[in-house]
C-alpha cells in the first residue's frame, strides 16, 4: 500500500512536516534573536563610548578661589576632567557669601571634589606636592608670587613632575593692583 492510499496514514505525515517546518521556525527566529541581542550589545557599548565625555581620564587639581580660576575648573569639570579642588581649613571664603554673591560657591564649583589643606603648612604643603603628582593638571588663581612662596609653583612641581602642565590665572597683571 501506498501512503497516499490511507488519509489517515497522509494527515500523520502532514502533522510531522508542519511540527518540522514550526521547529525550523523557531529555530531561526531564536538565532534571530540571538543576532539582535548581540547587535544590540554592540550598539550600546558604542552609545556609551560615544557619550563618554572628552576629558575623561584627566585629573586636575585646583588651587582657585572666587570666579576665574574656579570657572576654568568648573568648565573642564563639565568635559568630564576629574577635578579636585584644595580648599584652605574653615572651606572657601566663596561658601559663606552674603547676597548676591550667595549662589558663587555652588555655581562655579560645580561637579568638582574637594579637600580641605593647609598650604600654608609644611605638612599640607607636602600633601599638596604628593597630590600634584598624581595630576595630569594643576590649576591656580592665586596673587602672583604666591605659589612660588609655597614650593606649589610650576617650576618646583615640574621638577619632580616634568608631564605636569600648569595653569594659572592672574585677574590683576603687574601694576598698581597686582599686590
Amino acid at each position: 500500500h501506498s501512503c497516499a492510499a490511507h488519509p489517515a496514514r497522509q494527515g500523520s505525515r502532514l502533522d510531522r512536516g508542519r511540527t518540522d517546518a514550526r521547529h525550523a521556525l523557531a529555530r531561526r527566529v531564536a538565532q534571530d534573536l540571538r543576532d539582535l541581542h548581540r547587535n544590540l550589545k554592540s550598539l550600546i557599548s558604542i552609545m556609551n563610548q560615544a557619550s563618554s565625555l572628552p576629558l575623561t581620564g584627566i585629573r586636575v587639581l585646583e588651587f582657585t578661589h572666587m570666579v576665574m580660576g574656579p570657572t576654568c575648573g568648573m568648565i573642564l569639570a563639565d568635559l568630564g576632567a576629574e577635578v579636585i579642588k584644595v580648599e584652605p581649613p574653615g572651606g572657601d571664603k566663596t561658601r559663606r557669601l552674603p547676597g548676591l554673591g550667595i549662589g558663587f560657591f555652588r555655581s562655579f564649583n560645580r561637579n568638582k571634589k574637594s579637600v580641605v589643606l593647609d598650604i600654608t603648612s609644611p605638612e599640607g604643603r607636602q600633601t599638596a606636592a604628593e597630590l600634584a603628582g598624581t595630576c595630569d593638571v594643576v590649576l591656580e588663581n592665586f596673587r602672583p608670587g604666591l605659589m612660588k612662596e609655597l614650593g606649589l609653583d610650576y617650576g618646583t612641581l615640574s621638577a619632580s613632575y616634568p608631564e605636569m602642565i600648569y595653569v594659572s590665572h592672574k585677574g590683576f597683571l603687574p601694576g598698581p593692583y597686582e599686590k
